[in-house]
């Protein structure tokens, strides 16, 4: 393997991004990154889908940094998050893991075709519920135009209006045979995420590594969620300003703005993603590692912002 790069303090973020994507790109396009639908092929093939996923959402994480597009960072930092510890999984667990997310993935289907169908189910009751009780109007309203016929010195019988038919309409949408790939024998089995954090520490302590991937789940992932995905009360109040006298909607949340933060650990999570994605395929990604490397030893360059940048390659 080639030496590890030079760490530089006058790169920006940008700019080693720009590096990291090269060479996720440089890899993955190559003919080395074909692979057969085997066993192994594609496990990796998969493990490189989910990298390309990461470092797209990365590129659109700085895009939206630049631009202060707080909410939008944190959206996709959540989203990140979730495909780093899918694409973990399946750099670490091969298989195995193809298989649960695969599995997981069915299940997600089944639910929600049968949710769908107990909607349709749903709908077609009102419906016919609603017809059934027109029919009856209709034959009442008969009734009584027949006896305002033969009584016409009698005040008229009233009829009755018909029931509007309910708006909603049954889902014509088919998921009986949604799309696995080549898993399409996995029987359905739920995998939550916070399981695959759990099965990635598994694996990474089996391969002498102290990553905490539960522990980024528990942190980073579940405040994402409460504070940037979900429609939550604090999420909300994130957007009124108080005084003695008044709440008022504001145009911009009040809480402090992380963008940048955001990114520079999705930077780091790409970085360790793709040197053990690349290296399931004995392909050497020597920005990758200087960039893990500076995230694990933080006082091992010169630092800039709280994070040491990429320069020079090498030749």
């Amino acid at each position: 393997m080639s030496a590890k790069p030079e760490i530089a303090a006058d790169d920006d973020l940008g700019e080693t991004i720009r590096l990291l994507v090269n060479e996720i790109d440089a890899a993955l396009d190559t003919n080395h990154w074909a692979f057969t639908p085997t066993q192994s092929g594609l496990p990796r093939a998969y493990a490189g889908t989910a990298l390309r996923y990461c470092s797209i959402l990365l590129q659109d994480m700085y895009d939206a940094s630049s631009r202060d597009r707080e909410t939008a960072s944190r959206i996709l930092a959540r989203t990140h998050l979730e495909t780093w510890l899918i694409g973990m999984y399946l750099a670490l667990g091969g298989s195995e893991a193809l298989d649960a997310i695969a599995a997981d993935y069915r299940c997600t289907m089944e639910k929600w075709s049968n949710q769908l169908s107990e909607y349709n189910a749903k709908v077609g009751n009102a419906n016919r519920k609603t017809q059934r009780q027109n029919a009856k109007i209709r034959a009442n309203n008969q009734k009584m135009t027949d006896w305002n016929e033969l009584h016409p010195d009698q005040p008229a019988r009233p009829l009755l209006f018909e029931l509007s038919i309910p708006s909603r309409t049954v889902i014509q949408f088919d998921l009986s045979s949604a799309y696995l790939g080549a898993q399409t024998d996995v029987p359905a089995k739920e995998m939550s995420l916070i399981n695959i954090a759990v099965r990635v520490d598994q694996l990474l302590d089996k391969a002498g590594d102290d990553l905490a991937a539960e522990a980024i789940y528990v942190v980073a992932f579940r405040a994402l969620s409460t504070f940037a995905t979900h429609v939550t009360l604090p999420l909300l109040d994130s957007y009124l300003s108080r005084d003695a006298w008044f709440i008022k909607v504001t145009r911009q949340s009040n809480t402090p703005t992380s963008a940048q933060s955001f990114t520079r650990n999705a930077l780091q999570l790409t970085a360790i993603l793709a040197r053990r994605v690349l290296s399931m395929n004995n392909t050497e990604a020597p920005i990758s590692a200087a960039i893990e490397f500076s995230a694990h030893n933080p006082n091992s360059g010169t630092e800039t912002n709280g994070y040491e940048e990429i320069r020079d390659v090498g030749s």
